[in-house]
């Protein structure tokens, strides 16, 4: 049985392309970025890790609103004032756990077995991240005048 739309699940959208994204980025960083550099010195980490939370991550959070609202018919400018209501504190929370993670990533783990690693914070990063985007949502149809009809 196929999960309803309203019910997102780690391997629908943007989760199921959350693999190749991420390794795409890291390859980037690694080959175009900060190519011919010492990968694992302190400035080319806290570069990389820089331009991953101030751009990618921002933008891949944002993305995942966009698709979850419109996985559940939201309007768009319903899932904007979503995105500009919640973004900042979102990301506040990926802060405590990305940029941790993402400093031993960059600095000890191989291009090869970042998205793996990466990955498996992924799991518990994601029902995070679901759980306060359905709260959000229940919260906003609990104040929402109800119309039966």
């Amino acid at each position: 049985r196929a999960p309803h739309p309203a019910n997102p699940t780690p391997t629908d959208p943007p989760h199921s392309r959350r693999g190749p994204v991420v390794h795409y980025f890291h390859t980037f960083l690694d080959k175009v970025v900060f190519r011919k550099t010492n990968q694992s010195s302190p400035a080319v980490v806290i570069g990389k890790l820089a331009l991953d939370q101030v751009i990618f991550a921002p933008l891949y959070t944002a993305l995942y609103f966009f698709i979850t609202g419109a996985m559940e018919d939201m309007p768009v400018a319903q899932t904007r004032r979503k995105v500009s209501k919640m973004l900042l504190s979102v990301m506040k929370s990926n802060w405590t756990v990305w940029v941790p993670v993402n400093l031993v990533s960059y600095a000890l783990i191989p291009l090869e077995l970042r998205v793996l690693f990466g990955n498996i914070v992924s799991i518990f990063w994601t029902a995070f991240l679901i759980r306060k985007v359905k709260g959000s949502a229940r919260n906003s149809n609990a104040s929402a005048p109800h119309n039966d009809g």
